[in-house]
């Protein structure tokens, strides 16, 4: 009994002009990174709506509440201000967008919103909600480091006098606790649309 067999041929010239334009739009990533910085913002602004983080894992969870000094009743948060947000979507002073040439990064200015990595709870893709703790570091004018009085510390004059709180010492070396507000990392929902458009723009040459 003979033995059936299937034979395929291919040809290679055919083949390469049919893949040719994918790899191309590979090469040339500018149009996909483009739309990616859109769907970024656009899951940047609907954390900032639902004041919520939109964790890797899956989920939410909200931003701990805004606790105001006293002398600061009347004043608008780092974050309620807008100018932070409008930054982050492109609308404001210190907004920065990096192209590599396999990557693309949104955010602010570490120079005009200095806070900004603390607010986020850290850099790049990592983000941390765990709460940091400011201490004194910095001596007043003409203070000595010896001793135990809270007045040798910049950091005690400045709450003092700046919004009228005056610390005690166990809370100065506690630490100041500043609670991050995360954003804008790898939660499923953002994954996959980052992933969709990726698909799209190399199938058909569509971003949007």
């Amino acid at each position: 009994m003979a033995s059936a067999s299937i034979s395929i041929k291919v040809n290679a010239a055919a083949l390469g002009r049919a893949v040719r334009p994918h790899v191309e739009r590979l090469q040339n990533p500018e149009r996909m990174f483009r739309a990616a910085v859109g769907i970024i913002r656009d899951s940047i602004a609907r954390e900032f709506l639902n004041r919520a983080w939109f964790m890797p894992s899956g989920g939410s969870r909200a931003w701990a509440p805004k606790v105001m000094l006293p002398n600061t009743k009347n004043e608008r948060g780092l974050i309620s201000s807008g100018k932070y947000f409008a930054a982050l979507m492109g609308r404001g002073s210190g907004s920065v967008v990096k192209y590599g040439p396999r990557s693309v990064s949104v955010g602010v200015s570490t120079a005009e919103f200095p806070y900004a990595r603390y607010i986020r709870g850290g850099t790049g893709g990592r983000i941390s909600t765990a709460p940091i703790f400011i201490k004194p570091k910095k001596l007043a004018r003409g203070a000595s480091a010896a001793g135990s009085s809270v007045s040798r510390w910049a950091l005690w004059w400045w709450f003092g006098l700046t919004h009228g709180v005056w610390l005690s010492e166990s809370k100065l070396r506690e630490g100041i606790k500043l609670v991050p507000r995360p954003h804008a990392t790898s939660n499923p929902e953002l994954t996959r649309r980052l992933a969709a458009m990726a698909r799209r723009y190399v199938a058909t040459g569509k971003a949007a």
